[in-house]
């Protein structure tokens, strides 16, 4: 289980192992700086891609997460809009940034055999 909490010096994402004792180990994992703005890649996704990235980005923002989404294509909406599983530009922010949230995708051998003669 993940568990983020605001504290004077930023956010702190901990993951919590509950044990059948009841006795709760935190092993702290990211902090973040509460008034920096972080840039990354948002990709929704297609299918329920969309439904689960809307819920995860209301999580980080009611944690008031310094996101600054650039929200790009991928997978069979990628293939739709650009006629790339995979757009250039997609990957142009995923590399700006280096950081992306992506949704789930749908696969179909027509994507993935696009992807594979790119390379």
């Amino acid at each position: 289980m993940l568990e983020i909490t605001r504290e004077t010096t930023g956010y702190v994402l901990t993951e919590i192992d509950r044990r059948r004792d009841g006795h709760k180990m935190e092993i702290p994992k990211v902090q973040f700086d509460a008034e920096k703005v972080i840039p990354a890649t948002l990709i929704p996704g297609d299918g329920i891609g969309p439904e689960i990235v809307e819920a995860t980005v209301m999580v980080l923002d009611a944690f008031r997460a310094p996101f600054a989404w650039e929200v790009h294509e991928a997978g069979m909406s990628g293939l739709e809009a650009f006629g790339d599983p995979l757009p250039e530009t997609t990957l142009d922010s995923i590399r700006r940034t280096r950081l992306a949230l992506k949704g789930p995708v749908t696969e179909s051998r027509r994507t993935l055999s696009h992807a594979e003669c790119r390379g």
